[in-house]
């Protein structure tokens, strides 16, 4: 067997096995919180150099704000622990269309990690979302081949607005 793909699957596993180690159900990804309903969408790449390698934005109360921490995802610190700071209301017109867009049908998957999030460098979205009491969040593969067909079109445009925030 070759050596590339056997240290391929051992990397996956641990990635996996990291990302997941927390449980397997949307209600055990439900973590109680206070505060007003926000929305969090981002993207990561772990073998990356600068700091467009993890760009994370939280939309509240009709602003955008920018995290400053520029953490990896990892499933030991889910919910994200961002740091954020508000950024002008021009940036927020440019995203304030993303959270009406997101796939409600995302809500019913029982696993919080779709796909292998940047288990060969592909990258991965990072999505948190408050209603009412309940925060949700998902760490989704950065190639949509890796997920549903339903959120590809959704996936796009998560990386379309960061993007355009850059």
């Amino acid at each position: 067997m070759n050596s590339r793909f056997v240290i391929f699957q051992f990397l996956f596993l641990c990635l996996f096995s990291i990302l997941c180690g927390c449980g397997d159900k949307a209600d055990e990804m439900e973590v109680a919180q206070d505060g007003g309903d926000y929305f969090v969408f981002g993207r990561f790449a772990g073998f990356c150099g600068g700091e467009s390698c993890i760009e994370i934005f939280k939309i509240e109360n009709n602003q955008l704000f920018e995290d400053t921490a520029d953490e990896y995802p990892s499933s030991n610190k889910l919910p994200y622990p961002g740091q954020y700071e508000l950024l002008a209301s021009e940036k927020y017109k440019l995203v304030q269309d993303l959270p009406d867009a997101f796939p409600d049908k995302l809500m019913e998957e029982i696993n919080l990690v779709l796909g292998m999030p940047d288990a060969y460098d592909q990258g991965g979205i990072y999505v948190e979302l408050k209603r009412g009491d309940k925060v949700m969040f998902w760490v989704l593969d950065g190639d949509k081949h890796n997920l549903p067909d339903y959120v590809h079109s959704w996936v796009d445009l998560v990386t379309e607005k960061v993007d355009l925030l850059q």
